[in-house]
């Protein structure tokens, strides 16, 4: 794309620099320096036009200006983490300064920058509470319904990555849940938690032998628990803004960073899939494939891989991670926190381990197609665009999975009404990539970088953008 004098583009990370092959993120001081200077090196500027395609500007500091934020500009945010030393927070005059544990991932405007502080941790779910019915000592294992669903479940540090928020009280006592009854003493006040089908979820308590008897007793059972679930908690930043309950002395609520980690049910698929894993570990991560494993069945996590990698001269282990459909898993994200936590609790607490969100990368096509003559053409071409939609997608691909122009062709030809296929164009979306036809497009598997910080794996998809698909005469 060629760039003009006089164009806008709206700053997506920190200007960077090669340092001998490295890319080295700009400090403030140093930008604002090379900015009033007359710096021969170029700089990159990743940035994003008004029609919302990104790239990498290459140019010197001396070309560049920049101008304030517009009001049209998207609102960005993100959490961050004061550090620990004592010079962090420094109180000088009518200053606060901060030092931050890691550097900011966005680029802000100073005129429309806030800071948000008092903040506290929120997590899906509306509250119920309900009388659940009574206990009756002469019968085994009672079972009870929850009256609304789905029972909605939180982030934690546990095998599965995920508690109810379910609570259960006899006679005012709380018990506990448990994955099983199974081999449960006979006075433990526990019970264990059912789903059918419709997404119902049922308690169920002891016989006596495995797990205590529910006492006997008029409405003595009680139920508290939030419903709802899935990806419709993951709501955008500055979403929530009303209070249900005003508590003294707020005024308003505000939510500064999009929410993560929701997770619909699992399919019939996913469940087929997933549950090999749980049994494979078996609540524990010892080898290599272990960890893989715990991490792909870790709730909030969609995707893992785990490879060794030896930084600073020690061996340790690095994950690659990928959220639902495709989502970013933040390191400040509480899946991020919790499945940390579960490795090294469930794990070898003194392995090395480094988490990091892996890197999603694009490839374009452009072919031409023969359609049969007894073949609608539009229909055709709508299922050759929904078979190579499905067949690229997160989904269906894997971490460092390439795509090859035979691959490519191969699903193509397998529409019916395809009687061939011509590719001309197959690339990945690089910044700087110009069209052009290469045979095998590669992605890259977990990276040790020169200057010695890990780089996550790749997985390759196709462009959501229009496809670019032609009919032969």
């Amino acid at each position: 794309m060629a760039v003009k004098p006089g164009d806008s583009f709206q700053l997506t990370a920190v200007p960077t620099w090669l340092n001998f092959g490295v890319e080295v993120a700009l400090l403030p001081e140093t930008l604002d320096s090379l900015l009033h200077g007359t710096p021969f090196f170029p700089l990159h500027w990743r940035s994003m036009d008004r029609n919302g395609r990104a790239g990498t500007l290459q140019a010197p500091a001396s070309k560049v200006a920049l101008q304030a934020a517009l009001k049209d500009d998207p609102v960005v945010s993100e959490l961050v983490f004061i550090g620990s030393q004592a010079a962090a927070l420094d109180h000088t005059g009518d200053r606060t300064i901060l030092q931050l544990k890691a550097p900011l991932i966005h680029v802000y405007d100073r005129n429309t920058l806030a800071v948000c502080a008092n903040l506290a941790p929120a997590t899906h779910g509306e509250a119920v509470s309900e009388v659940a019915g009574s206990g009756d000592a002469a019968v085994a294992n009672q079972r009870f319904m929850l009256k609304q669903s789905p029972l909605t479940y939180v982030s934690a540090v546990t095998p599965s990555g995920r508690r109810s928020t379910l609570e259960v009280r006899v006679d005012g006592r709380l018990w506990n849940e448990v994955p099983s009854l199974f081999d449960r003493k006979p006075n433990a006040h526990v019970y264990a938690l059912r789903q059918d089908d419709e997404q119902r979820t049922i308690v169920q308590f002891g016989d006596g032998v495995e797990a205590a008897r529910l006492p006997s007793g008029r409405d003595n059972l009680r139920f508290g628990y939030r419903k709802f679930l899935g990806t419709g908690g993951n709501v955008r930043a500055g979403q929530l803004t009303t209070l249900l309950g005003r508590p003294l002395g707020v005024k308003a609520v505000n939510n500064p960073v999009p929410a993560s980690g929701g997770q619909d049910r699992e399919s019939r698929d996913d469940a087929r899939r997933n549950a090999p894993l749980t049994m494979l570990t078996l609540g524990r991560a010892v080898s290599l494939q272990d960890y893989t494993d715990f991490a792909r069945s870790f709730a909030g996590v969609s995707k893992a891989l785990a490879v060794w990698m030896r930084t600073g001269g020690l061996r340790g282990l690095f994950l690659s991670l990928a959220g639902p459909d495709g989502a970013a898993v933040p390191e400040t994200s509480a899946t991020y926190l919790n499945l940390a936590a579960a490795l090294r609790a469930y794990g070898d607490p003194l392995l090395p381990l480094q988490l990091k969100t892996y890197q999603s990368v694009h490839f374009r096509l452009k072919a031409k197609l023969k359609i049969a003559s007894t073949a609608v053409v539009d229909e055709v071409l709508a299922n050759v665009s929904d078979t190579l939609r499905w067949h690229f997608s997160f989904a269906n691909r894997d971490f460092a999975q390439q795509v090859s122009l035979d691959e490519v062709m191969a699903v193509m030809q397998s529409v019916t009404g395809v009687d061939a296929v011509d590719v001309d164009q197959l690339y990945r979306l690089d910044p700087g990539a110009f069209p052009a036809l290469i045979p095998r497009l590669f992605a890259k598997p977990p990276q040790l970088l020169t200057n010695g910080s890990l780089k996550a794996a790749e997985l390759l998809t196709l462009d959501p953008g229009p496809l670019a698909l032609e009919v032969m005469p």
